[in-house]
């Protein structure tokens, strides 16, 4: 139902003013099919005896305006239509659309009627009314966009219907000015839904904590946001009172192409990262969907790496379990080796034994008198504990008791017999 809604209302409001009787304005259509000047025919002569030849040249001019409009006009409302996010399955036609929209405006200026290209509001009207969504959705969700049922029976229909209005006249002189303002109306603000100037308009009136997650205030300043916007407006509002002033409404053309030159001076106002943001035709909704799958790669690529990493110490890493009998954590882990004394096993190296040896001079009590261990067998001299301590008594290797004495010097040795 809401594919008819526009003609539902229309139908509803024209038997409403028809009931009640209010005079209301009402659409003016003529009675007759024939030109709305008498004084000339169907056929209207570009080279005639009432133009002077310079008329000709001056032209020029007036119709380089027209072409910048019209040329504006129609690539842009093509541009909208065939963006990426509408799943178009049929290649663009820009310069075949062009090439058309042309030959008809020829045709039109020798017949005397008015030119006419691609409307912007009527072409977004037309997609949202052929596009199809999912039928299945869980209470709450939004239905998945699947695309546009391209087809030309819709295109040919709406051609054939507004050249068949002629023979309506009488019908449609009974519907209100009203109406048609109301409908117009209508569809522009529903063409404004998704566009990013309209959603910053909003964020100017909005507190910090109430203002939705766009995808560019994630990436731009607020404040930089608030200028971008308060420069289209004056943009905005001057082509506004250009086109409202009778007097000014010719250069309107020429305002429009103006503002080509005015988004080439904010390439030194805003760097290029914001204008990427800020400036970008993708709606906001597939900007978003891209940023959150873009970052969910990342996690995937970071999450992947680490599993690298634990797989690679898992198989090649051997993990050392230090026994200690208070330990929580003892028998966590497989015991690789036996446990490790690291204080008796230090005193047996080498650098231990040779450093003790020429700071301290121990001598050894033995049955043949005082020795020190450099003079004695290697079977008599003593291991490396041994050598630790100031005064150990230690079992020699042959099985004889001795008694080691160590001092700190030469000097501060007296023997003891």
């Amino acid at each position: 139902m809401s594919d008819f809604s526009v003609l539902i209302a229309i139908i509803t409001m024209v038997l409403i003013d028809y009931l009640i009787h209010i005079p209301t304005p009402k659409l003016e259509v003529p009675t007759k099919f024939k030109p709305t000047r008498d004084d000339r025919g169907w056929f209207v002569n570009p080279i005639s005896d009432k133009n002077p030849v310079w008329l000709i040249f001056a032209a020029v001019l007036p119709a380089t305006l027209a072409v910048i409009l019209i040329f504006m006009d129609q690539q842009i409302t093509a541009v909208i239509v065939n963006r990426k996010e509408n799943k178009l399955m049929k290649g663009n036609g820009y310069h075949l659309d062009m090439f058309v929209v042309a030959i008809c405006i020829a045709i039109c200026s020798l017949l005397g009627l008015p030119w006419y290209v691609a409307a912007t509001v009527s072409a977004i009207a037309h997609m949202m009314s052929l596009k199809k969504e999912s039928e299945c959705t869980a209470p709450g969700e939004r239905p998945t966009f699947l695309g546009v049922r391209e087809q030309r029976v819709t295109a040919l229909m709406v051609g054939i219907l507004s050249g068949a209005s002629v023979l309506f006249t009488t019908v449609l002189q009974f519907i209100p000015m009203a109406v048609l303002y109301g409908v117009f109306l209508y569809m522009g603000v529903a063409a404004l839904k998704g566009m990013q100037f309209i959603d910053r308009l909003m964020l100017i009136l909005k507190p910090a904590k109430y203002q939705p997650d766009y995808t560019y205030l994630r990436h731009v300043p607020i404040k930089r946001v608030h200028l971008f916007t308060i420069i289209q407006l004056i943009c905005l509002a001057g082509l506004w009172v250009i086109k409202s002033i009778k007097e000014l409404s010719i250069i309107f053309p020429i305002m429009v192409l103006g503002t080509c030159f005015v988004r080439k001076a904010l390439d030194y106002i805003f760097t290029q990262r914001e204008l990427k943001w800020l400036d970008d035709l993708m709606p906001e909704a597939t900007k978003k969907a891209k940023e959150d799958e873009r970052k969910k790669s990342m996690n995937d690529d970071d999450n992947q790496e680490e599993e690298d990493v634990a797989f690679l110490n898992e198989k090649y890493c051997k993990l050392i379990d230090f026994k200690i009998s208070d330990d929580k954590y003892s028998n966590r882990i497989e015991n690789v080796g036996p446990a490790v004394n690291v204080s008796e096993d230090d005193g047996k190296t080498v650098m231990w034994l040779q450093q003790n040896s020429d700071s301290k001079k121990p001598l050894i009590e033995t049955e043949n008198g005082l020795n020190s261990p450099t003079n004695m067998p290697l079977q008599d001299k003593p291991n490396g504990r041994s050598m630790i301590s100031k005064k150990d008594e230690i079992s020699a290797l042959n099985g004889d008791k001795k008694k080691t004495t160590f001092f700190i010097s030469e000097e501060e040795f007296e023997p003891k017999y």
